[in-house]
């Protein structure tokens, strides 16, 4: 019996190394990827797997190096929950194959994507690729296939279709990104002690994340809805003790918090609501979108505060 695993946000960071792990490990999901292709493999050795190989053209997620009789043939996987498709990330993919063979690395390669089937139906640039395989497909193996890690896997999985169920927007939009490159700019300048992870230039903003002291507490900026919040694991808190809870910070001065839980969540939050806006970069002139980003710094500021008071009671 597996003990119940909570990744609190999953990221694609983790479904990578749960993709090395079965590809290094069972033959048998490597062929759930084979027979996707027109290879006729037959038997065949996983020789190598590669997480974040890199060059000058870019990044493939993941690579999986395989001996097919005398010849060695190349995966190249691009991993996605749901994080902006970058314009030509496809064809950048076809471009590091063809140069992996020009290098003699090895002498054919396929190119796929490994995502949610919501995340496929959603975004043109996943349909690209020549071939994909749907987390719901390998969470079927897995399911088939019953063993102490696979339910670990099954867990994860889990979480990261959910992840992609709540994701709105998953091309890139120019606009969103100039937008958010703002934002960025402007918390560097004011507020550079915020530990900002959603990257720009590469990101639409959507539900900015802020990283905190503590490991699976973070902080979203749910710009749409004019939230900001503070994820903390559940740990079996009951709707009574987050009552007790919020009169608590209540009395510390955080006057202007909820504590909050949707059903069925495996996570809590602690909520400020800001004022609520779209990404992108036609709505606001620089001197109204101003004050509206200090209302928002200025809530993960104090959420960072109650972040605080948790670490003390944590570390006794």
């Amino acid at each position: 019996m597996c003990a119940k695993v909570d990744y609190c946000s999953v990221t694609e960071r983790d479904m990578d190394t749960l993709f090395l792990s079965a590809f290094a490990t069972d033959e048998n999901f490597v062929k759930l990827f084979l027979e996707k292709t027109d290879l006729n493999y037959g038997s065949f050795v996983v020789e190598n797997v590669i997480l974040s190989k890199a060059d000058s053209d870019g990044e493939s997620d993941i690579t999986v190096l395989l001996k097919v009789g005398n010849q060695r043939i190349a995966l190249l996987i691009e991993d996605k929950i749901n994080a902006i498709a970058m314009e030509e990330q496809c064809n950048r993919y076809s471009i590091r194959g063809k140069k992996g063979i020009k290098n003699n690395e090895y002498a054919d390669f396929r190119i796929f994507i490994v995502c949610p089937e919501k995340y496929y139906e959603n975004n043109e640039e996943a349909k690209k690729y020549a071939h994909h395989v749907f987390y719901e497909e390998c969470l079927d193996y897995f399911k088939k296939n019953p063993s102490s890690i696979n339910e670990i896997r099954i867990q994860q999985l889990e979480q990261a279709i959910d992840k992609a169920k709540h994701q709105s927007n998953t091309e890139f939009n120019a606009d969103a990104n100039a937008f958010f490159n703002k934002y960025v700019e402007y918390q560097k300048q004011k507020y550079p002690e915020l530990d900002l992870a959603t990257k720009a230039d590469t990101s639409n903003g959507y539900w900015p994340h802020f990283r905190t002291t503590i490991k699976d507490f973070y902080i979203s900026h749910k710009t749409n809805f004019g939230n900001v919040d503070l994820t903390i694991p559940a740990l079996g808190v009951k709707t009574s003790d987050m009552e007790i809870l919020e009169n608590l910070l209540h009395k510390y001065g955080f006057t202007e918090i909820k504590v909050l839980k949707k059903p069925k969540a495996k996570s809590f939050f602690i909520r400020i609501d800001v004022q609520s806006f779209e990404l992108t970069s036609t709505i606001f002139r620089e001197n109204e979108m101003y004050p509206i980003f200090d209302e928002c710094f200025q809530a993960v500021r104090r959420l960072l505060e109650i972040t605080k008071l948790f670490e003390a009671v944590i570390t006794g």
